[in-house]
Protein backbone atom coordinates (compact mmCIF):
# COMPACT_ATOMS: atom_id res chain seq x y z
CA UNK A 1 0.00 0.00 0.00
CA UNK A 2 1.45 3.34 -1.07
CA UNK A 3 0.84 6.01 1.53
CA UNK A 4 2.18 9.55 1.58
CA UNK A 5 4.25 9.69 4.75
CA UNK A 6 5.91 12.66 6.36
CA UNK A 7 9.63 12.68 7.08
CA UNK A 8 10.43 11.37 10.55
CA UNK A 9 11.97 14.73 11.49
CA UNK A 10 8.70 16.47 10.79
CA UNK A 11 7.67 16.10 14.42
CA UNK A 12 10.95 17.40 15.91
CA UNK A 13 9.39 20.60 17.22
CA UNK A 14 9.73 22.15 20.65
CA UNK A 15 7.24 20.66 23.06
CA UNK A 16 4.52 23.01 24.14
CA UNK A 17 2.29 22.37 27.13
CA UNK A 18 -1.29 23.53 26.85
CA UNK A 19 -3.05 22.25 29.96
CA UNK A 20 -6.79 21.94 29.80
CA UNK A 21 -8.43 24.57 31.94
CA UNK A 22 -11.88 25.02 33.38
CA UNK A 23 -14.32 25.97 30.67
CA UNK A 24 -15.22 29.62 30.51
CA UNK A 25 -17.52 31.85 28.61
CA UNK A 26 -16.32 33.70 25.58
CA UNK A 27 -16.43 31.13 22.79
CA UNK A 28 -16.61 32.65 19.34
CA UNK A 29 -20.26 32.23 18.47
CA UNK A 30 -21.57 31.40 15.05
CA UNK A 31 -23.85 34.00 13.51
CA UNK A 32 -26.88 31.84 14.21
CA UNK A 33 -27.67 30.04 17.46
CA UNK A 34 -28.46 26.43 16.78
CA UNK A 35 -31.10 24.12 18.12
CA UNK A 36 -29.95 20.88 19.71
CA UNK A 37 -29.23 18.33 17.03
CA UNK A 38 -29.14 14.56 17.15
CA UNK A 39 -25.47 14.87 16.25
CA UNK A 40 -24.56 16.05 19.74
CA UNK A 41 -25.01 14.12 22.95
CA UNK A 42 -26.96 11.28 21.38
CA UNK A 43 -30.25 13.19 21.32
CA UNK A 44 -32.00 10.59 19.20
CA UNK A 45 -34.24 10.98 16.14
CA UNK A 46 -35.49 14.49 15.48
CA UNK A 47 -39.25 14.96 15.63
CA UNK A 48 -41.38 17.04 13.26
CA UNK A 49 -40.84 20.19 15.32
CA UNK A 50 -37.07 19.70 15.08
CA UNK A 51 -37.32 19.30 11.32
CA UNK A 52 -39.23 22.58 11.03
CA UNK A 53 -36.63 24.37 13.13
CA UNK A 54 -33.77 22.84 11.15
CA UNK A 55 -35.28 24.10 7.90
CA UNK A 56 -35.05 27.64 9.30
CA UNK A 57 -31.43 27.44 10.45
CA UNK A 58 -28.44 28.42 8.33
CA UNK A 59 -25.68 25.86 8.87
CA UNK A 60 -22.05 26.05 7.83
CA UNK A 61 -21.27 25.20 4.22
CA UNK A 62 -17.56 25.72 3.69
CA UNK A 63 -14.19 24.17 2.89
CA UNK A 64 -10.86 24.14 4.66
CA UNK A 65 -7.66 23.76 2.69
CA UNK A 66 -5.94 20.42 2.29
CA UNK A 67 -2.64 22.01 3.35
CA UNK A 68 -4.17 23.14 6.63
CA UNK A 69 -5.48 19.66 7.34
CA UNK A 70 -2.13 18.08 6.51
CA UNK A 71 -0.47 20.54 8.90
CA UNK A 72 -2.29 18.72 11.72
CA UNK A 73 0.40 16.00 11.58
CA UNK A 74 -2.07 13.15 11.16
CA UNK A 75 -1.37 9.62 12.40
CA UNK A 76 -3.78 6.84 11.41
CA UNK A 77 -3.46 4.09 14.00
CA UNK A 78 -4.61 0.46 13.64
CA UNK A 79 -6.00 -1.10 16.81
CA UNK A 80 -7.12 -4.65 16.05
CA UNK A 81 -8.70 -3.90 12.68
CA UNK A 82 -8.55 -6.37 9.85
CA UNK A 83 -5.53 -5.70 7.65
CA UNK A 84 -7.63 -5.36 4.51
CA UNK A 85 -10.05 -2.88 6.07
CA UNK A 86 -7.31 -0.70 7.54
CA UNK A 87 -5.23 -0.70 4.37
CA UNK A 88 -8.26 0.17 2.24
CA UNK A 89 -9.09 3.14 4.48
CA UNK A 90 -5.49 4.39 4.33
CA UNK A 91 -5.33 3.94 0.56
CA UNK A 92 -8.46 6.07 0.10
CA UNK A 93 -7.15 8.79 2.40
CA UNK A 94 -3.87 8.84 0.50
CA UNK A 95 -5.62 8.94 -2.88
CA UNK A 96 -7.52 12.01 -1.69
CA UNK A 97 -4.27 13.81 -0.88
CA UNK A 98 -3.98 13.37 2.87
CA UNK A 99 -0.44 13.11 4.18
CA UNK A 100 -0.15 10.96 7.30
CA UNK A 101 1.93 8.39 9.08
CA UNK A 102 0.67 4.89 9.83
CA UNK A 103 0.89 3.24 13.23
CA UNK A 104 0.05 -0.26 14.39
CA UNK A 105 -1.04 -0.96 17.95
CA UNK A 106 -0.22 2.56 19.16
CA UNK A 107 3.48 2.42 18.34
CA UNK A 108 5.25 5.75 17.84
CA UNK A 109 2.15 7.86 18.32
CA UNK A 110 3.51 9.91 21.22
CA UNK A 111 4.28 12.93 19.03
CA UNK A 112 3.70 16.51 20.07
CA UNK A 113 1.42 18.65 17.93
CA UNK A 114 -0.06 15.61 16.20
CA UNK A 115 -3.55 14.24 15.59
CA UNK A 116 -4.04 10.51 16.19
CA UNK A 117 -7.08 8.78 14.70
CA UNK A 118 -7.30 5.19 15.97
CA UNK A 119 -9.51 2.66 14.14
CA UNK A 120 -10.72 -0.26 16.21
CA UNK A 121 -12.89 -3.37 15.94
CA UNK A 122 -12.64 -4.59 19.54
CA UNK A 123 -13.93 -2.00 22.02
CA UNK A 124 -17.58 -2.26 21.00
CA UNK A 125 -19.45 -5.56 20.82
CA UNK A 126 -22.55 -4.07 19.19
CA UNK A 127 -23.11 -2.94 15.62
CA UNK A 128 -22.97 0.82 16.22
CA UNK A 129 -20.02 3.06 15.56
CA UNK A 130 -18.70 4.44 18.85
CA UNK A 131 -16.54 7.54 19.31
CA UNK A 132 -14.21 7.35 22.32
CA UNK A 133 -13.25 10.67 23.91
CA UNK A 134 -10.55 11.08 26.61
CA UNK A 135 -10.92 9.26 29.90
CA UNK A 136 -8.73 11.68 31.83
CA UNK A 137 -10.17 15.14 32.28
CA UNK A 138 -6.70 16.68 32.50
CA UNK A 139 -5.58 15.50 29.06
CA UNK A 140 -3.98 18.22 26.95
CA UNK A 141 -4.38 18.77 23.23
CA UNK A 142 -7.69 19.17 21.41
CA UNK A 143 -9.06 15.67 21.87
CA UNK A 144 -12.52 16.79 22.98
CA UNK A 145 -13.14 18.79 19.82
CA UNK A 146 -11.69 15.96 17.72
CA UNK A 147 -14.20 13.51 19.24
CA UNK A 148 -17.10 15.91 18.63
CA UNK A 149 -15.90 16.54 15.07
CA UNK A 150 -15.71 12.83 14.29
CA UNK A 151 -19.11 12.18 15.86
CA UNK A 152 -20.75 14.83 13.65
CA UNK A 153 -18.92 13.59 10.55
CA UNK A 154 -19.77 9.92 11.00
CA UNK A 155 -23.41 10.70 11.74
CA UNK A 156 -23.62 12.90 8.66
CA UNK A 157 -22.42 9.94 6.61
CA UNK A 158 -25.11 7.66 7.98
CA UNK A 159 -23.25 5.81 10.73
CA UNK A 160 -25.56 5.20 13.65
CA UNK A 161 -23.77 5.84 16.93
CA UNK A 162 -24.49 6.12 20.61
CA UNK A 163 -23.31 8.94 22.81
CA UNK A 164 -19.64 9.77 22.92
CA UNK A 165 -17.99 7.46 25.44
CA UNK A 166 -15.14 8.42 27.77
CA UNK A 167 -12.87 5.39 28.01
CA UNK A 168 -13.57 1.75 27.25
CA UNK A 169 -15.08 -1.01 29.35
CA UNK A 170 -12.61 -2.34 31.89
CA UNK A 171 -11.99 -2.69 35.62
CA UNK A 172 -9.43 -0.80 37.65
CA UNK A 173 -9.03 0.65 41.11
CA UNK A 174 -9.20 4.44 41.12
CA UNK A 175 -7.27 6.89 43.29
CA UNK A 176 -9.84 6.48 46.07
CA UNK A 177 -9.59 2.70 46.12
CA UNK A 178 -12.92 2.19 44.38
CA UNK A 179 -13.32 -0.21 41.47
CA UNK A 180 -14.31 1.60 38.29
CA UNK A 181 -15.86 -0.12 35.29
CA UNK A 182 -14.12 1.86 32.57
CA UNK A 183 -10.50 2.60 31.75
CA UNK A 184 -8.62 4.68 29.18
CA UNK A 185 -8.21 3.35 25.66
CA UNK A 186 -4.80 1.98 24.69
CA UNK A 187 -4.22 5.06 22.54
CA UNK A 188 -4.71 7.39 25.50
CA UNK A 189 -2.45 5.29 27.71
CA UNK A 190 0.28 5.34 25.07
CA UNK A 191 0.54 9.13 25.32
CA UNK A 192 2.44 11.10 27.94
CA UNK A 193 0.19 13.05 30.30
CA UNK A 194 1.91 16.29 29.28
CA UNK A 195 2.03 15.68 25.53
CA UNK A 196 0.26 18.09 23.23
CA UNK A 197 -1.39 15.36 21.18
CA UNK A 198 -5.01 15.22 20.05
CA UNK A 199 -6.47 11.73 19.78
CA UNK A 200 -9.70 9.86 19.19
CA UNK A 201 -10.64 6.19 18.88
CA UNK A 202 -13.40 5.11 16.51
CA UNK A 203 -14.75 1.61 17.07
CA UNK A 204 -16.88 -0.15 14.46
CA UNK A 205 -18.05 -3.09 16.52
CA UNK A 206 -19.33 -6.13 14.67
CA UNK A 207 -20.70 -4.45 11.57
CA UNK A 208 -19.23 -4.97 8.11
CA UNK A 209 -18.10 -1.40 7.53
CA UNK A 210 -17.55 0.22 4.15
CA UNK A 211 -13.91 1.38 4.13
CA UNK A 212 -14.54 4.18 1.61
CA UNK A 213 -17.31 5.64 3.76
CA UNK A 214 -15.05 5.43 6.80
CA UNK A 215 -12.30 7.30 4.92
CA UNK A 216 -14.76 9.98 3.81
CA UNK A 217 -16.02 10.35 7.38
CA UNK A 218 -12.48 10.72 8.73
CA UNK A 219 -11.81 13.44 6.15
CA UNK A 220 -15.06 15.15 7.10
CA UNK A 221 -14.11 15.00 10.78
CA UNK A 222 -10.63 16.38 10.13
CA UNK A 223 -12.16 19.27 8.17
CA UNK A 224 -14.43 20.04 11.13
CA UNK A 225 -11.52 19.84 13.56
CA UNK A 226 -9.41 22.20 11.45
CA UNK A 227 -12.30 24.67 11.19
CA UNK A 228 -12.82 24.51 14.96
CA UNK A 229 -9.14 25.20 15.63
CA UNK A 230 -9.21 28.14 13.21
CA UNK A 231 -12.42 29.75 14.41
CA UNK A 232 -13.59 28.56 17.84
CA UNK A 233 -10.73 27.20 19.94
CA UNK A 234 -10.22 28.89 23.31
CA UNK A 235 -8.54 25.96 25.04
CA UNK A 236 -11.72 25.35 27.05
CA UNK A 237 -13.06 21.96 28.07
CA UNK A 238 -15.80 20.51 25.88
CA UNK A 239 -16.27 16.98 27.26
CA UNK A 240 -16.17 16.05 30.94
CA UNK A 241 -15.96 12.45 32.17
CA UNK A 242 -18.24 12.20 35.17
CA UNK A 243 -18.27 9.64 37.95
CA UNK A 244 -21.20 8.34 39.97
CA UNK A 245 -20.12 10.55 42.89
CA UNK A 246 -20.11 13.78 40.86
CA UNK A 247 -22.73 16.45 41.49
CA UNK A 248 -24.61 17.85 38.49
CA UNK A 249 -24.47 21.35 39.97
CA UNK A 250 -20.68 21.17 40.27
CA UNK A 251 -20.32 20.09 36.63
CA UNK A 252 -22.69 22.86 35.51
CA UNK A 253 -20.55 25.37 37.39
CA UNK A 254 -17.44 23.80 35.83
CA UNK A 255 -18.86 24.65 32.43
CA UNK A 256 -20.06 28.10 33.59
CA UNK A 257 -23.59 26.91 32.90
CA UNK A 258 -26.67 26.08 34.95
CA UNK A 259 -28.23 22.75 35.87
CA UNK A 260 -31.31 23.09 33.65
CA UNK A 261 -29.23 23.92 30.58
CA UNK A 262 -26.74 21.16 31.28
CA UNK A 263 -29.47 18.56 31.83
CA UNK A 264 -31.42 19.58 28.73
CA UNK A 265 -28.44 19.53 26.44
CA UNK A 266 -27.14 16.19 27.73
CA UNK A 267 -30.54 14.50 28.17
CA UNK A 268 -29.94 14.03 31.89
CA UNK A 269 -33.23 13.27 33.62
CA UNK A 270 -31.95 12.81 37.17
CA UNK A 271 -29.21 14.05 39.47
CA UNK A 272 -27.59 10.60 39.48
CA UNK A 273 -24.70 10.17 37.07
CA UNK A 274 -22.99 6.94 36.10
CA UNK A 275 -19.34 6.01 35.89
CA UNK A 276 -17.55 7.61 32.91
CA UNK A 277 -20.66 9.36 31.62
CA UNK A 278 -19.69 11.90 28.97
CA UNK A 279 -21.08 15.34 29.79
CA UNK A 280 -20.89 17.82 26.91
CA UNK A 281 -20.35 21.53 27.49
CA UNK A 282 -23.66 23.24 26.56
CA UNK A 283 -21.68 25.94 24.70
CA UNK A 284 -21.16 23.28 22.00
CA UNK A 285 -24.77 23.93 21.01
CA UNK A 286 -23.68 27.30 19.61
CA UNK A 287 -20.88 25.82 17.48
CA UNK A 288 -22.35 24.75 14.16
CA UNK A 289 -19.06 23.09 13.25
CA UNK A 290 -20.18 20.17 15.45
CA UNK A 291 -23.66 19.90 13.95
CA UNK A 292 -24.12 17.04 11.50
CA UNK A 293 -26.25 19.27 9.25
CA UNK A 294 -23.30 21.58 8.57
CA UNK A 295 -21.31 20.81 5.43
CA UNK A 296 -17.55 21.00 5.83
CA UNK A 297 -15.09 19.51 3.36
CA UNK A 298 -11.39 19.54 2.54
CA UNK A 299 -10.72 21.74 -0.47
CA UNK A 300 -12.01 19.93 -3.54
CA UNK A 301 -12.16 16.58 -1.72
CA UNK A 302 -15.62 15.12 -1.34
CA UNK A 303 -16.01 14.21 2.32
CA UNK A 304 -19.61 13.02 2.29
CA UNK A 305 -20.29 9.44 1.36
CA UNK A 306 -23.52 10.20 -0.48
Amino acid sequence: MKVKVKDSNYFDESKRLNLKKVAKRGFMLASTLLVVSSSIGGCGIENKHDDELNSMVSYLDTDVSLDEVNDMNIIINDSDCSDTFFEDVCAKLSDDGLIFTVSRNNENINKDNSTVVTLDHQYSSGSDTIIFAPYNNTTVGNSDSLALSMQAAFKQNGFLGNNIVCGKVGYREDENGNIVTSIPTETEEALDADSDTSFVTISFGTQNTNSEWVAKSIENGLARQRYYLNNYDTGSDLVYRASSTDDVEVIADYFNSDVNTLNRFNNIDSNTLFDSQAIINPEVEKMDVFNQNSKLSIGNVKTRAY
